[in-house]
């Protein structure tokens, strides 16, 4: 992995503040089913300083010494899960991924896995995935529980990681995870770079020693 697992407790100093503004954007569901529940419109159209705050707020966990050089790209939204289920393991497309807990009703956190073998199946549940999570039913989310613990038996667990309001999880896209549970609700802010370079454009690189100290 380019990058290693940071843990954050009590991320935000305004959490409240945080919390409140999760509560009031408006949440769509996703247009190709490639994610479960609803988002928020990107941050940076609802409230770019506060998109700009936490997105430095992250890398500083990366580059503790270097934060104002760093130039980078991201996506970030708010997420509610408002059903009952579990998570499919998978990895994101990005550089790095962030999962901050907001609230949640008997919400389950995040765990990493490692697959047993190499290669192993992930295109079998992914066109059901898709149709439940855009038009979710109970049926259909039934039927796909049953798809997706065929699916992640491929994987063991590597780390768990639990649900705890204003706690981040910054991790390397190419990490295996998923949600635990869904219990009723779950709402967290999700964050994914797709670029971290230095002024000039030169990629960046993990500093895995400072960054641990950080964690």
């Amino acid at each position: 992995m380019k990058w290693p697992t940071i843990v954050i407790d009590n991320f935000f100093n305004n959490f409240e503040a945080v919390k409140k503004l999760s509560e009031e954007v408006e949440y769509f569901p996703s247009e190709s089913g490639t994610w479960p529940g609803k988002r928020s419109k990107p941050l940076h159209q609802i409230n770019y300083p506060f998109f700009q705050m936490t997105c430095v707020k992250l890398i500083e966990a990366l580059y503790p010494m270097n934060v104002q050089n760093i130039q980078f790209t991201a996506r970030m939204q708010f997420q509610k899960i408002p059903f009952e289920g579990t998570g499919v393991i998978h990895q994101d497309d990005d550089e790095i991924s962030s999962i901050i807990f907001i609230s949640g009703n008997n919400a389950g956190g995040t765990s990493l896995y490692e697959p047993k073998t190499y290669p192993y199946d992930q295109d079998s549940y992914v066109a059901q995935k898709c149709d439940t999570f855009k038009n979710p039913s109970k049926l259909k989310l039934k039927n796909l529980e049953k798809t997706v613990n065929k699916h992640n038996e491929q994987f063991n667990l590597k780390t768990k990681f639990v649900f705890k309001p204003n706690t981040v999880l910054l991790f390397d896209c190419q990490e295996h995870h998923k949600a635990d549970s869904f219990g009723g609700e779950r709402i967290t802010l999700v964050t994914f770079f797709q670029s971290l370079n230095t002024k000039d454009g030169t990629p960046l690189k993990s500093h895995v020693s400072e960054c641990k100290k950080q964690g």
